[in-house]
């Protein structure tokens, strides 16, 4: 049994120490383009452009390691306006670039060094098809979106997660990799508190080992209107934290709750500027993920 296996047999780590592994379990993600150039912003809305990132995590699923993150993250589409981006953009999507904190096992496994950038890349299409096809995997249902199927991309119906398979030669350790274990199994209620890591605008506490940021956040609201099923918080996180783990802590335990996805504006009335004092954060729960929704890749478009 190699030692990621091996991470579902491992007992519960309590909660004071689960929080300080908390910076291994985020990863801090770039987007690259099909050069491998990072992907660049253009300014908008005041803000000054810049590399495109986000954040994600790793889960050990049935032998196999998976990278979840957010699916405008993936494709650069906001799924309130999804719609391929303008001719004028040249740059897309086309790989990512993934770095986490590393670390290393002395004395058989009792201490653990920690310190430098552990990085990989992993494709985000298979360019063996034509056009090229997505790797990742998401919702099943979708919505019929003519536009995006043109790219060979399809709009998920319910969230707006992905998972990536990584490759079998990609090696992570267990205090990087989250397991089935580790998931929020119960119910959830408003007030409840959460913690959001992740990379606000690719910032990391530390220079040369990526350190994500925490958050502390409380439920708003367990459900809203419309098909996305997502729980809101009462305050957001930064762009680049999209896709990065959101926990809770029960009974000296730290479990994973689920992945945060971006932010709403309950006060933005048609032309009229939201005020971000009022924005409301969105998270998406693990447990429906791993529930009656299954994750599916997204099919081919055949052209006629």
């Amino acid at each position: 049994m190699t030692e990621a296996d091996a991470l579902t047999q491992t007992p519960p780590i309590p909660g004071a120490t689960a929080r300080h592994l908390m910076t291994f379990k985020c990863v801090r993600i770039e987007m690259l383009d099909q050069d491998g150039e990072p992907v660049m912003l253009a300014p908008e809305h005041g803000k000054g452009g810049g590399p495109a990132v986000a954040s994600g995590f790793l889960l050990r699923e049935e032998a196999v390691t998976y990278l979840y993150t957010c699916w405008h993250v993936v494709t650069g589409i906001s799924l309130t306006n999804p719609v391929l981006p303008g001719a004028g953009v040249l740059q897309r999507r086309s790989r990512l670039k993934v770095s986490m904190q590393a670390n290393d096992f002395k004395m058989g496994g009792a201490v653990v060094t920690t310190g430098g950038t552990e990085t990989f890349e992993i494709d985000l299409y298979d360019a063996s098809d034509k056009p090229p096809s997505p790797v990742w995997e998401q919702d099943e249902q979708s919505y019929q979106n003519s536009n995006l199927a043109m790219a060979n991309l399809t709009e998920p119906f319910w969230h707006d997660i992905v998972r990536i398979r990584l490759p079998d030669e990609v090696k992570t350790s267990t205090i990087q990799n989250l397991a089935p274990q580790d998931l929020w199994p119960h119910l959830i209620a408003p007030g409840d508190a959460l913690l959001l890591v992740g990379y606000p605008y690719g910032f990391s506490a530390k220079l040369l080992s990526p350190t994500p940021i925490v958050l502390k956040r409380n439920v708003a609201a367990i459900q809203r209107d419309g098909p996305r099923r997502e729980i809101l918080i009462d305050g957001v996180g930064a762009a680049g934290m999209s896709g990065g783990p959101v926990f809770c802590e029960h009974e000296d335990r730290l479990y994973l709750f689920g992945v945060y996805t971006g932010i709403i504006f309950p006060d933005a009335a048609e032309g009229v500027s939201p005020e971000r004092t009022t924005a409301l954060g969105t998270v998406c729960q693990m447990n429906l993920l791993h529930g009656a929704l299954k994750l599916a890749r997204p099919a081919a478009v055949v052209s006629s």
